[in-house]
């Protein structure tokens, strides 16, 4: 069985399913993982968000003297998936360093329509100037997305930044990609695929082989 689309249902049917055995498979991409608990015949045909969360918390290893800011909405949905994801970011941080000199905090955004030219000001609050600073964009909120980038770049003169941001980014249309270049933004992405890595090169292999 393939979808259906929305989770609720998807949840249900899976359970039927399941019980006979059945594999359902979810083409689209999920809010969140809690309907793949306990249904070994359900599949993803596409990572969930919570596999690009790892691969961003796994970075900032990398990060470790950095000051790190994520910034997200203040949605009910969206502040208990920032809990687990601050979490994943600590878990990875408490290898490389003492947990008390880890510099860790989020910031709820709020638009221009709300704070006028107080919203960049807050963020310029949120940032050092005498180290190097990430900013995780962490929401796929339209607004959050395009006036947090633009916030971001009208300070990346002032400050070190790295930026980095969910995959639902790369369906922006209403922000100048220049603004992402300059930024050096960093989106993580389940769909692009590395031709020289040997597991890539082996089931293409296969693939023309049999048809």
């Amino acid at each position: 069985i393939i979808g259906p689309v929305h989770s609720a249902n998807l949840s249900i049917v899976a359970s039927y399913a399941g019980n006979l055995g059945i594999p359902v498979v979810s083409p689209v991409q999920l809010n969140n993982n809690s309907v793949l608990e306990n249904k070994p015949f359900l599949f993803m045909a596409g990572s969930t968000l919570e596999v690009a969360q790892n691969a961003i918390a796994r970075r900032m290893g990398d990060y470790q003297t950095s000051n790190i800011v994520l910034i997200h909405s203040g949605s009910d949905e969206e502040l208990e998936d920032i809990s687990k994801f601050r979490n994943m970011i600590l878990n990875e941080l408490s290898y490389k360093m003492p947990f008390e000199e880890i510099r860790l905090r989020d910031m709820v955004f709020y638009s221009r329509s709300v704070f006028g030219s107080d919203s960049i000001n807050r963020l310029a609050h949120a940032l050092s100037d005498r180290t190097g600073n990430v900013i995780i964009i962490a929401s796929e909120d339209t607004p959050v997305m395009s006036e947090s980038l633009t916030n971001v770049h009208g300070l990346s003169r002032k400050f070190n930044l790295n930026v980095f941001g969910y995959p639902g980014m790369r369906y922006l249309d209403n922000i100048d990609h220049k603004v992402c270049f300059d930024l050096g933004l960093m989106i993580y992405s389940p769909y692009w695929i590395d031709y020289k890595q040997q597991d890539i090169i082996q089931f293409n292999s296969d693939f023309r082989t049999k048809f």
